[in-house]
């Protein structure tokens, strides 16, 4: 409910199947973080998809017209050493912290109409 309220406000769409389940707050964390840095790549709209994997992880993809990443975004989801983050770019590192604290690993696949985020699944 709060990605869709927060979605509502935000140039990209939001497709997140109603899926039934439980999750825990860490995931629920992470989620919120990785969709927070979709939207922001695509700065003329587009879609945000959110999707299961049969592991037990997540995907987040973003797909649009133009697609912006900022250029220490795979230091800050791995915790590598990297410029502090901006405002606007602050949920990249957090997602990256997120994704360490809870014992989950996320991956970055860059294309040139989509990102996608792929994380196994937190403790």
């Amino acid at each position: 409910r709060i990605a869709r309220n927060w979605f509502a406000h935000q140039r990209p769409d939001l497709d997140w199947p109603d899926l039934a389940g439980e999750t825990t707050r860490r995931a629920a964390r992470l989620r919120l973080n990785l969709l927070q840095a979709a939207a922001s790549c695509l700065p003329r709209g587009g879609e945000v998809r959110v999707g299961e994997r049969p592991d037990g992880g997540f995907e987040v993809s973003a797909e649009g017209p133009v697609l912006a990443a900022p250029e220490a975004a795979e230091a800050w989801l791995a915790g590598a050493a990297a410029p502090r983050p901006g405002a606007r770019e602050v949920h990249w590192f957090l997602a990256g912290r997120h994704a360490r604290e809870s014992g989950a690993a996320v991956a970055l696949t860059r294309e040139e109409t989509r990102f996608a985020f792929a994380a196994t699944p937190p403790r």
